[in-house]
């Protein structure tokens, strides 16, 4: 059975600010910026135990028609503890990553948009301590992916919505994310698990995009498709780390 899934504010904020934004959004590492200056922030140990590393390789296909491609790695001491590697690095496929600060956020984090998405192909993720010692991860983008995500441009949203997509990765999950803007342009979240995407369409039952109690009107809602298929990391890095790479098509349909 389909899972419904409801997102926290929390957790659909920490999902944009540490996925969805562009390169225009951070700013350069300033070491005496705010959130940079304690040293707290910057990683020292030379045990990988202590590190959870979250990798992720992306192309997203925004509503309007463009595509962005990047990689980001994040390495963490704990829960909002994001740190730099001192006198360390990471690299994709060789190439260095830049050490890039979230703009709201200040959140250090490694980004490239040099590195090009193809379908089939392996990507190698090194990291470096600051004892100079490199552990990898690596992942591949899957041959025969989603090429294609259809809704309607219009829609009356309270009634039921099917939405359709072209492709397959049976390696990956699926699932798809919905922003939904109300009328006094306030936005909630809501999501669900695709348990079978050889099936290729999902139809949100009448009502599902209202909130209970709520009785402004919607407004719009982005549908996202989300594939996500995970590689290889480290296990010497902390449990709970991961790398994976992410297929996302935005669509934006209008309440009518």
């Amino acid at each position: 059975m389909t899972k419904m899934i409801t997102y926290s504010f929390i957790f659909t904020m920490l999902l944009l600010l540490g996925c969805g934004l562009f390169k225009d959004d951070f700013m350069e590492i300033n070491p005496f910026g705010p959130g940079l200056a304690d040293s707290t922030h910057y990683s020292i140990e030379k045990d990988p135990k202590v590190l959870e590393i979250k990798a992720k390789l992306s192309r997203r296909y925004a509503s309007n028609g463009n595509y962005f491609n990047d990689v980001r790695v994040n390495v963490s001491k704990g829960l909002f503890n994001n740190v730099l590697i001192k006198e360390g690095s990471v690299k994709i496929n060789g190439k260095q990553m830049e050490e890039r600060q979230e703009f709201l956020t200040n959140t250090p984090v490694y980004y490239s948009d040099d590195v090009d998405w193809k379908n089939g192909s392996k990507y190698l993720i090194i990291v470096t301590l600051s004892d100079g010692k490199s552990y990898a991860c690596s992942l591949n983008t899957y041959k025969s992916n989603i090429t294609k995500f259809s809704t309607p441009s219009k829609a009356n949203i309270n009634n039921e919505l099917t939405v359709s997509w072209t492709g397959n990765n049976p390696l990956a999950e699926l699932r798809i994310s919905c922003s939904i803007v109300k009328a006094n342009n306030l936005s909630f979240y809501k999501g669900v698990d695709i348990d079978d995407s050889s099936d290729q369409v999902y139809t949100f039952l009448p009502g599902y995009f209202n909130s209970v109690g709520d009785t402004l009107s919607i407004k719009e809602v982005t549908l996202s498709l989300i594939s996500r298929q995970y590689g290889e990391i480290s296990n010497e890095f902390k449990n709970g780390s991961e790398i994976y790479s992410e297929l996302i098509i935005e669509k934006l349909i209008k309440n009518q």
